[in-house]
């Protein structure tokens, strides 16, 4: 076998496991993109929320007002 010949041989398998983990990487990635855009979901329906208590109790929007007491 010519050098060129074994150092083709030799690099094939290197490539195949350079391919795998490429993949395995942009899998990984991939998932944590799905994860990362669900708590943003989350964190968008809970500012909403916030935000139409916030306006259900001030008094520019006709709101009730917030009242706070002392215990006994």
């Amino acid at each position: 076998m010519t050098a060129a010949a074994t150092n083709q041989a030799a690099s094939a398998p290197q490539s195949s496991d350079k391919e795998s983990e490429t993949q395995a990487l942009r899998d990984e990635i991939a998932q944590l993109r799905r994860e990362l855009m669900s708590a943003l979901a989350q964190v968008a329906s809970n500012t909403g929320k916030t935000a139409r208590i916030l306006d259900d109790v001030t008094a520019d929007s006709g709101g009730q007002a917030i009242s706070v007491g002392q215990a006994a």
